[in-house]
């Protein structure tokens, strides 16, 4: 996903540019980036522009696997992509507060 609220910095050829920065997407997740701000900090989503603590999401939706009867971590992030637009309003929901 590319970020619409940060910069990167390259030299490419001797020439200085600042593009937006390519973020990993969340869970696979297209147009959910993710960012990590190393292991003291909590990480975030970047959606429409925004971005929130993803616990805030991911735990809801955690939850929400657990009760649906699943209990094999492996299969969460599946379980994310295959829920993705529940994710979005999730998102949608939380960036509201």
């Amino acid at each position: 996903m590319i970020s619409t609220m940060e910069y990167d910095f390259k030299i490419e050829n001797g020439v200085v540019s600042f593009p937006m920065k390519e973020l990993p997407n969340w869970y696979g997740i297209e147009d959910v980036g993710f960012i990590w701000h190393g292991q003291w900090s909590d990480p975030e989503i970047e959606y429409k522009s925004k971005r929130i603590n993803c616990y805030i999401v991911e735990d809801t939706m955690w939850d929400r696997f657990k009760e649906d009867g699943f209990c094999d971590e492996d299969l969460f992030g599946n379980y994310m992509r295959e829920n993705a637009d529940e994710v979005r309003e999730l998102i949608e929901l939380a960036m509201e507060v």
